[in-house]
């Protein structure tokens, strides 16, 4: 325990050093569009007498966004545009914003940039029969280093949604939480029975309850590094009016169409 605390502390201080970075998300953006369009500019050109002509050019454009990106980063050592995955994130608060709702209640809504950390599919409704529409997606919490998406989706069955519930993974590994959601091995459940698979890539446990004392419904729950994504269907009456197998079948479509890499 002293060492995963001793490690979470690492992570928090690192993570507090990224974003105080002077660099910021939406100006390096503004700096690598700049450079595909005058990259794409030069390869426009039909007058191109000669290789240096080109190189000179292309020399111009290097100068100018080394320049510009010193200018907002202060001092810039190398830039690398190959690759988005070493670029500064921006900090939580920049991917949600309270929304007054009708009944006076201030709820967090998604930005345009916090659209872009969705995980869920959103085009769902191509790809799994009972699916139909988009999704509502919410935000379900938010720290100073993560941030809980939730989503609904809509079914063919009239008063029957899927529901995903996503939060923090608290057990400090991908290990640990599998292992809170498998049934103990020594003290089994007589309400439910749980199986360990594979879904788009990343650890999962389906859940069903037992034929004798069943409850709870059935729900499959994927695990990564920093989230638990609980995807489980509800209906309005509280009536089920779906084979169990078609159900499971269901869900674990949607988890394989999970997005992990927009993972905040």
């Amino acid at each position: 325990m002293k060492r995963q605390s001793e490690f979470n502390s690492i992570d928090r201080s690192l993570q507090k050093l990224e974003y105080q970075m002077e660099w910021s998300m939406e100006r390096s953006h503004l700096v690598r569009d700049k450079v595909r369009k005058d990259i794409k500019k030069l390869k426009k050109r039909k007058i191109i007498q000669n290789g240096l002509i080109y190189s000179s050019s292309f020399t111009l454009v290097a100068v100018f966004i080394f320049i510009l990106a010193g200018q907002i980063n202060g001092k810039v050592n190398m830039i690398d545009f190959s690759s988005s995955s070493n670029e500064t994130r921006a900090p939580v608060e920049a991917l949600y914003k309270y929304k007054n709702l009708d009944n006076g209640v201030n709820w967090p809504t998604l930005t345009e940039l916090g659209e872009k950390y969705v995980v869920f599919p959103q085009d769902a409704e191509m790809h799994i029969q009972t699916i139909m529409g988009k999704p509502d997606i919410y935000v379900n919490n938010a720290d100073k280093d993560r941030i809980a998406m939730s989503a609904t989706y809509s079914t063919t069955t009239p008063g029957r949604f899927v529901e995903i519930d996503t939060q923090f993974n608290e057990y400090g590994s991908i290990e640990e939480g599998i292992a809170g959601r498998l049934v103990h091995k020594k003290y089994s459940s007589y309400s439910y029975k749980t199986k360990e698979l594979i879904v788009g890539n990343q650890r999962a446990v389906l859940q069903e309850p037992t034929k004798e004392k069943g409850y709870g419904g059935i729900k499959l729950s994927i695990v990564t590094e920093d989230y638990i994504y609980t995807i489980r269907s509800y209906w309005i009456n509280g009536i089920q009016i779906i084979n169990s197998e078609e159900l499971i079948s269901e869900l674990i479509a949607l988890g394989e169409l999970f997005h992990f890499e927009n993972e905040y």
